[in-house]
């Protein structure tokens, strides 16, 4: 199986060191604007727009874009090309077999989803982050390093959470959401408002 990341910035290479030390066999890095981008590894950049040039279903991607919005567009290019995302899972982490995954998430080391969790599709979980037991996860939420969700959470799609955000149990967070690093949520969250702070409070 080829790997293609779809993504060529400061996440992608963090996911692509991982991968590569995994013997992953990685082809190249997809970007908006390849022009920019050193090459990495002597692995080449190309523009979404060359996403022909490879064979599907022999080549699978992977997201390494971490603004939920940004990922959603990429994904929607991706698949209306007929392309494959892979769900990756680093040696590190751990998956309760109770716990449910979607398609094309990626889970960085020591991340944990714990028992009876449902995450949706092309979640991305950084370093040292837990999904809570019986958490609900919307399809593209973004998890930055050392986040915890406590249990029976529910959180909407395209929500991002900053580094070191703590979500206490049985919280309600909307779609669009943003959760400041550091920030400790103690109560709902409505759609599209922006939280900091700890305890956290909606700035906007």
């Amino acid at each position: 199986m080829d790997i293609v990341l779809a993504g060529g910035g400061a996440l992608g290479r963090v996911i692509f060191d991982f991968l590569y030390y995994q013997k992953y066999n990685i082809k190249a890095f997809m970007d908006d604007d390849p022009s920019e981008k050193d090459l990495y590894y002597n692995v080449p950049t190309t523009k979404f727009d060359q996403i022909d040039k490879y064979n599907f279903p022999d080549t699978k991607f992977i997201i390494s874009v971490l603004t939920p919005n940004h990922r959603e567009s990429i994904v929607e290019f991706v698949t209306s090309h007929g392309g494959i995302f892979y769900t990756y899972i680093d040696n590190n982490s751990f998956v309760s077999p109770s716990a449910s995954l979607g398609n094309g998430c990626v889970l960085l080391p020591y991340s944990f989803v714990m028992s009876k969790a449902c995450v949706g599709n092309y979640v991305h979980v950084h370093f040292n982050s837990t999904i809570g037991h019986d958490v609900i996860v919307g399809d593209y939420c973004s998890f930055a390093p050392q986040c915890v969700v406590g249990g029976y959470v529910t959180i909407g799609k395209n929500v991002t959470f900053g580094m070191g955000a703590n979500i206490l149990p049985k919280i309600k967070i909307g779609d669009f959401a943003t959760i400041g690093a550091g920030c400790v949520v103690t109560n709902d969250i409505p759609e599209g408002a922006t939280v900091v702070g700890n305890p956290g409070k909606i700035i906007k």
